[in-house]
């Protein structure tokens, strides 16, 4: 499990509003704690699937999100708050992480080279035979935004952590998100 650092992390307002978040919501998010009950497991056809059970305090339905990292899309949140969003989500190599500068980007799994902000700051993680970050890819076509995310582990004011860089659009505005996370243990 692992908790939303607020002191790391970057407001999520701008990220909200968005995703047509109403404003109360927002608010109630601005002082909740978030915390995310991660795992991992291999399907049938051998491909990795993440899920993550998302809890918030003070009385805020949380929400489930699966990812399965093949690169496929699938369709998830009928009902989230979010609303219905096509997800893609692949296995992310970073040759030399933080190396943004590199002539030869990375391509992000909607086929488009990837923000060097997403590319920068993350630690070496993974092998030649495993890569080490994850990349992910959101769009919902009825409100009109896309989001692209990196996960992985950053060095953060000493201590190595959970964390999650995004970019989220809607027209022409756009938002960068830095979340961090403070590790609390496993929990069954």
């Amino acid at each position: 499990m692992a908790a939303q650092n607020k002191g790391l992390s970057d407001s999520l307002d701008v990220a909200l509003e968005l995703r047509g978040i109403p404003w109360l919501i927002r608010k109630a998010i601005s002082f909740a704690t978030l915390t995310d009950r991660l795992s991992q497991r291999k399907n049938d056809n051998g491909v990795t699937v993440i899920q993550i059970a998302q809890t918030a305090t003070g009385g805020l339905p949380g929400e489930t999100e699966v990812y399965i990292v093949d690169g496929s899309e699938m369709t998830q949140g009928s009902g989230s708050k979010f609303g219905v969003q096509k997800i893609r989500t692949r296995w992310l190599r970073l040759a030399n992480p933080g190396d943004a500068n590199r002539s030869e980007r990375p391509i992000n799994v909607a086929g488009n080279p990837m923000d060097p902000w997403l590319l920068e700051g993350w630690s070496p993680e993974g092998t030649p035979s495993s890569p080490g970050h994850i990349n992910v890819f959101v769009v919902n076509e009825k409100v009109g935004w896309t989001t692209e995310q990196v996960w992985g582990f950053m060095e953060i004011k000493g201590a190595r952590r959970r964390a999650t860089k995004f970019i989220i659009a809607k027209g022409s505005r756009t938002a960068r998100i830095l979340c961090v996370y403070d590790w609390l243990g496993r929990r069954e």
